[in-house]
């Protein structure tokens, strides 16, 4: 697999990999006991090249329900990964949001930066509680599909999406009228 890396493999050629990740994928392929293909480590490492999971991830923090859900229901098509996909997604933006929430609000960095002039405006609506309910809520769904705590079918992991989505969406929208 290494001359794969050497090579300039797609993974890793995109500069979005993070070299951790990737070992740490590698490292759960070994326990595994199985040979490590570079297809076998590309289908572990949890990447977001589909620019839809971060529309997904933005209209739900945006408190748009029916955008959110459509792209979700648009990418289970077909795709047995994207609950991982969309709550990556979700988890991402919503620690960039936590980020900026924080006080003294700094300015998100590198490949994060993009997402800043959305995010930003979104900071009120959430507080820096409210950010980090989020983020905990993303990962603790990451969390559940990869360990298949909710289960192995798309249907489950596509309730959960929706589960997730809406619970996020409905509480921002809650705690903006009481404010």
């Amino acid at each position: 697999i290494m001359e794969h890396f050497m090579s300039g493999a797609p993974l890793l050629a995109d500069g979005n990999a993070d070299l951790s990740a990737v070992r740490n994928d590698l490292e759960k392929l070994a326990l595994l006991d199985k040979k490590i293909t570079l297809a076998a480590l590309e289908a572990e490492s949890i990447s977001i090249p589909d620019p839809k999971a971060y529309k997904y991830a933005n209209a739900v923090l945006e408190g748009n329900a029916q955008v959110a859900l459509d792209i979700a229901y648009d990418m289970f098509e077909g795709n047995r990964g994207a609950g991982t996909v969309l709550l990556s997604a979700l988890a991402g933006a919503c620690k960039n949001l936590w980020e900026l929430a924080r006080p003294g609000g700094g300015r998100l960095v590198g490949r994060d930066q993009w997402n800043e002039r959305i995010l930003r405006p979104l900071v009120s609506r959430y507080g820096v509680r409210g950010a980090r309910v989020a983020y905990e809520r993303a990962v603790h769904g990451v969390e559940s599909i990869v360990t298949g705590k909710v289960g192995s079918t798309v249907e489950e992991h596509r309730t959960l999406v929706e589960r997730i989505s809406l619970d996020l969406i409905y509480s921002t929208a809650k705690r903006s009228r009481i404010r």
